[in-house]
């Protein structure tokens, strides 16, 4: 004790006796072991000073090396957490439960965020505790969970909106577009007859009422494409025993189609008109009866 240490040349190594002696200090265990061996008996082709130099340094960049966990490490210490937690809180009441999840929810809407306010917010509604002192411009989690896909741009209604008062239907009708009524019962194409769908299509066409009608009319081999609908209004057989229907046009308007200021009337093979409407199984293109066989 009586005798003082010699001061270590600092251009040489950049540590004097007293440093080298608090960084030993600090870092104990096994550095220091190593630090004996190195001051009684120091390595080939170096000074003791130089040794111990290279001992701490190597020391340090040990130290921090293993001072960060890494990820998989990190998540199982965090998952080992929030197992244990959940089998708490699932546990005790339901208001423990609500606590918990509150707590756990403003964690995972608010970790990535700069502030702590949101956190400090849940921290005090666990305990109970209210604070009046929050950041009017905090961003809280939001009320509702976000679904999956793209965020909706629709406008929420409110609760008064979206109340409706009687039996109502929100989809519009395919064939007029208005609402309140489906196609089967659309006014629009009321006075055309009655539509033939797919189930009624074969039975009513096989009962067309035969026409007394002789030849002297034209043939047309297509529906025009601009038609809407076709009203059969009778049959006629050609010399081949091939039925010929008579036909007034259905426009996109809901009207008849006119020719010189008069009802225009087409004569269309039956062949035709099943393949155009796809024997009432298309939703574009319509047949439409009157007669009584029918039941219209």
């Amino acid at each position: 004790p009586s005798i003082e240490e010699p001061e270590i040349d600092r251009f040489s190594t950049g540590l004097s006796a007293s440093d080298s002696r608090t960084i030993a200090q600090e870092l104990q265990g096994s550095f220091i072991t190593h630090l004996s061996h190195l001051s009684a008996v120091p390595p080939p082709g170096q000074t003791q000073a130089t040794a111990i130099s290279t001992v701490v340094l190597k020391s340090r960049i040990q130290s921090k090396k293993k001072s960060g966990l890494s990820g998989p490490q990190k998540f199982n210490k965090l998952n080992d957490i929030g197992r244990s937690i959940a089998n708490t809180a699932s546990q005790e009441s339901d208001e423990i439960y609500t606590k918990v999840l509150s707590v756990m929810n403003y964690i995972k809407a608010n970790m990535q965020r700069s502030g702590e306010e949101e956190l400090k917010e849940a921290a005090a509604e666990y305990v109970g505790v209210k604070r009046n002192n929050l950041h009017l411009d905090s961003v809280l989690a939001p009320a509702q969970r976000k679904s999956a896909g793209a965020t909706s741009t629709k406008r929420k209604k409110s609760s008064a909106e979206s109340n409706s008062f009687g039996k109502t239907s929100s989809k519009s009708c395919s064939i007029c577009r208005g609402m309140g009524h489906q196609k089967s019962a659309c006014p629009a194409i009321r006075r055309f007859g009655l539509r033939l769908t797919k189930a009624r299509y074969t039975e009513c066409m096989a009962t067309l009422p035969e026409l007394s009608e002789a030849g002297g009319f034209t043939l047309d081999p297509v529906v025009p494409t601009d038609t809407f609908g076709v009203q059969v209004r009778g049959q006629v057989n050609d010399s081949r025993g091939e039925p010929i229907c008579k036909c007034a046009l259905v426009t996109q308007q809901f009207d008849f189609k006119q020719l010189e200021n008069k009802e225009a009337i087409y004569w269309i093979s039956r062949a035709v008109i099943d393949k155009w409407s796809n024997s009432g199984s298309s939703s574009t293109k319509y047949v439409f009866v009157q007669h009584k066989g029918a039941g219209y």
